[in-house]
C-alpha cells in the first residue's frame, strides 16, 4: 500500500477537489484544485489507499502530473525546474 506524507484532501466550496501536498524534493507545500467531483475522487483515493490499487487504475480521471503532485507533492514546475536542460 502506498507510503503517502504531507497530503492533505479537501471538498473545495465549489464541490470539486483541493488537494495540499509538501514536495519530497523541496519541502515547498503546493495547493492544487482539480475538477474532480470531491466524491468521486474520495472513493478512488480510498481504494488507492487501503487496497493496493495501482493509482492509474483508482484514480482514472487524474492525468500523469495529477498522480505525481498525489504520490511525491512534486509539481509539474517541479519537475521542470530539476531537469532544466535548456542551458
Amino acid at each position: 500500500m502506498p507510503q503517502i506524507t504531507d497530503v492533505k484532501v479537501e471538498r473545495s466550496e465549489y464541490n470539486t477537489t483541493l488537494v495540499t501536498a509538501r514536495s519530497i524534493l523541496s519541502g515547498d507545500q503546493s495547493v492544487q484544485l482539480w475538477d474532480i467531483p470531491f466524491l468521486q475522487f474520495q472513493r478512488g483515493y480510498a481504494k488507492w489507499l487501503n487496497t493496493g490499487t495501482l493509482i492509474q487504475n483508482a484514480l482514472p480521471m487524474l492525468d500523469d502530473n495529477q498522480r505525481e503532485f498525489l504520490m511525491t507533492g512534486i509539481t509539474e514546475d517541479g519537475w521542470d525546474d530539476l531537469y532544466d536542460l535548456s542551458e
